[in-house]
């Protein structure tokens, strides 16, 4: 029963992100839904961190919120392919696009490393430090995608003549 309602909730998803990207959707709907997703993401990213970093890391937890998370960015980067371009401009939404395809290969890689050190019955000084060199590639890999992001969320917003 729960996987029937979850193929009918992810349909009805789907139904209304391709609906709402019609020539007569706004600018400001269709950059609030792409938002909306990004969001979606980053909460869940949250909560793997909050898993990852608490004071007695619960394994059981940790890998919960870590599955949470690919599936998570799985459905917002379906999500998102569905939608039509703006006006016939993708900028915004391939910008957003490859943003969710470096999730989904940190959450697969560095992610998963982190979460495997997490679940080591004793944390070594060498661990500790290779969990930090795995936040700053991860950090350093994520600039260049959030400023393109920044960048063409300007664009559009000039573009559409709305309001910041």
């Amino acid at each position: 029963m729960k996987k029937i309602v979850s193929v009918v909730g992810g349909l009805l998803v789907g139904i209304f992100l391709l609906s709402g990207c019609s020539s007569q959707q706004s600018a400001t709907d269709y950059s609030s839904n792409l938002i909306k997703l990004q969001s979606k993401v980053g909460r869940a990213m949250t909560d793997f961190g909050d898993a990852l970093g608490a004071e007695t890391p619960d394994p059981q937890l940790m890998t919960e919120k870590h599955t949470a998370l690919l599936t998570t960015v799985s459905e917002a980067a379906k999500a998102v392919e569905v939608i039509k371009p703006f006006n016939g401009d993708n900028t915004l939404k391939d910008a957003i696009v490859k943003l969710f395809q470096f999730y989904q290969d940190i959450g697969n890689n560095e992610f998963k490393e982190m979460l495997n050190i997490m679940k080591k019955p004793g944390i070594q000084e060498a661990d500790v430090q290779k969990m930090a060199e795995l936040s700053q590639r991860v950090a350093e890999r994520e600039k260049p995608l959030d400023l393109t992001l920044q960048t063409a969320m300007g664009v559009f917003v000039q573009k559409n003549n709305l309001k910041k």
